[in-house]
């Protein structure tokens, strides 16, 4: 039997007060954490270490599957279905059944891809849908908290620097920066943090067209 979500126990909001005060306390626990994170891997925000990036990400699954346990798929017609959509009562006794969850990102790339590949040993089309829609979850739920850590340890960072406005770049100067600023951040988004929406080799042909069309400097 599938794994009921966790409920997890909401504080008591009756009144504005509540509101700030609520709000006050989570700013506190997400900064002993982002500390906490410092302490324990350096290079953050700029990097996680292989061990350190391998542990988070399993404490971010263990949450996702709190909120969103397994489910049970049963297979018909060569299709695999939800158990949920199936009407009550109905035998189902016959078909294979598969629980499909957050575990599905132990797979491999290769293996992951063999799913779609019909000269694998494991072929299966439909649950490759499956696994797919569940790893896309998985992934844009672990970068927003990655986002989530970065963005608090940064603000710490930040505590006590004076802010001083930069001098003004001719528009070359900012486009060559600002390229360079977008492919670093393009690599460590698909090496460190299993962003999707990431893209090297797209943006490396966006920015070539963009120089071919600008005429800008092909040193950027």
């Amino acid at each position: 039997m599938a794994k009921k979500p966790v409920v997890f126990v909401l504080p008591v909001i009756n009144s504005m007060q509540d509101v700030g005060y609520q709000q006050a306390k989570l700013g506190n626990t997400m900064r002993y954490i982002a500390l906490a994170a410092m302490e324990r891997e350096p290079e953050l925000p700029e990097s996680f270490s292989e061990d350190g990036k391998t542990q988070y990400l399993a404490g971010v699954d263990l949450c996702y599957n709190d909120l969103h346990p397994s489910k049970t798929y049963f297979k018909l017609d060569g299709n695999w279905l939800p158990a949920e959509s199936f009407d009550a009562g109905a035998d189902v006794s016959s078909l294979e059944t598969r629980q499909v969850g957050v575990t599905c990102m132990l797979l491999t790339g290769q293996e992951y891809g063999a799913l779609n590949n019909s000269k694998s040993g494991t072929y299966d089309p439909s649950m490759y849908q499956v696994v797919g829609a569940w790893r896309d979850k998985v992934k844009k739920y672990r970068h927003n908290k990655v986002k989530d850590l970065v963005a608090e340890i940064k603000k710490i960072q930040a505590e006590g620097k004076p802010r001083t406005r930069a001098a003004r770049d001719d528009f070359a100067e900012w486009q060559k920066g600002w390229f360079d600023s977008a492919e670093k951040r393009c690599k460590t988004s698909v090496s460190q943090y299993s962003d999707t929406t990431a893209d090297l080799a797209r943006f490396k042909r966006a920015k070539a067209a963009f120089i071919k069309e600008y005429g800008a400097d092909q040193d950027c």
